[in-house]
């Protein structure tokens, strides 16, 4: 069965979020931009939303990321892409946000560039690019605990959900992160 079919869990695939990524890029800067973060560090709606310019620390190329809903809070390296974000959104704005929009206000452009772009219009929801970005993850390998850290999850069978929807083998998992989970 298909994963985006599967307990609700709905995910760009690699063309379909390089499609959306390359026009967004041209048409809607900011858009652009605020889901790009959201995608490389996994970030919920009221994260990308909350994130200052503050949060960055230039010189040390790191951003503090501050997680909700109990995940665990972190500071992670940043990309050249990232930098290039930091710059051109702050040299836009006045304020301290990296993005004055409302929550409704995405979730409108979200759904408007899905229909423009012609893609699947079901997966038009902010949260879609924390679940590409965990399938995307898996898909390249990457170990769940590692999966686990990025989306900032205080427990593992938070993340696991991931690896039983993309068909991973918990005992190649459970050797991967070396200790016994219990899944209940």
């Amino acid at each position: 069965m298909p994963v985006d079919r599967m307990e609700g869990l709905k995910y760009l695939t690699r063309s379909e979020a390089a499609k959306l990524f390359a026009r967004l890029r041209k048409d809607d800067y900011e858009l652009y931009c605020l889901l790009y973060l959201s995608y490389i560090h996994g970030l919920r709606a009221s994260e990308v939303l909350d994130l200052k310019f503050s949060d960055y620390d230039i010189h040390e190329g790191r951003v503090f990321i501050r997680r909700k809903k109990g995940s665990v809070s972190n500071s992670v390296k940043i990309s050249d892409q990232e930098m290039l974000i930091y710059r051109t959104l702050r040299s836009r704005r006045t304020g301290s946000k990296l993005f004055n929009l409302h929550r409704s206000t995405v979730d409108r452009k979200i759904k408007r560039a899905f229909r423009k772009y012609r893609l699947p219009y079901g997966k038009a929801h902010h949260h879609t690019f924390r679940h590409t970005l965990a399938v995307h993850l898996l898909q390249q390998k990457v170990d769940i605990y590692t999966i686990k850290e990025i989306l900032g999850h205080r427990d593992i069978r938070n993340t696991m959900i991931y690896a039983k929807l993309t068909g991973y083998h918990l005992d190649e998992i459970q050797n991967r992160i070396g200790g016994y989970i219990d899944y209940e």
